[in-house]
């Protein structure tokens, strides 16, 4: 039991926690408005190319995360030098050191 407390305070679990509730509600919330828009687009509105779109959409959704988890992550790597080339600027490859004390 006193380890659980000791590694409790040696690490700010509490701070890492209210993040992760913060990502995740903005993600939700904002998850939820963007399909609900898209939701209205196909149902309601006519448009040139709608079933191709969102024949492409579904498609999109039937594609296992699994499988675009190692190019997702190549991609993220690689972000920080492509933003230092379009900006032509070293501050996305600089570690940022926030003291939030």
């Amino acid at each position: 039991m006193v380890n659980y407390r000791d590694a409790w305070r040696a690490v700010p679990f509490g701070r890492g926690y209210i993040n992760t509730l913060i990502v995740a509600i903005t993600v939700t919330v904002g998850q939820v408005l963007t399909s609900s828009l898209a939701a209205y687009a196909f149902a309601r509105l006519s448009f040139p190319g709608r079933d191709k779109l969102f024949l492409g959409y579904l498609g999109t959704m039937m594609i296992p995360g699994a499988v675009t988890m190692i190019p997702v992550f190549i991609l993220l790597r690689k972000l920080p030098e492509v933003l230092n080339w379009v900006f032509h600027t070293d501050f996305w490859s600089t570690p940022l050191y926030l003291d939030l004390t």
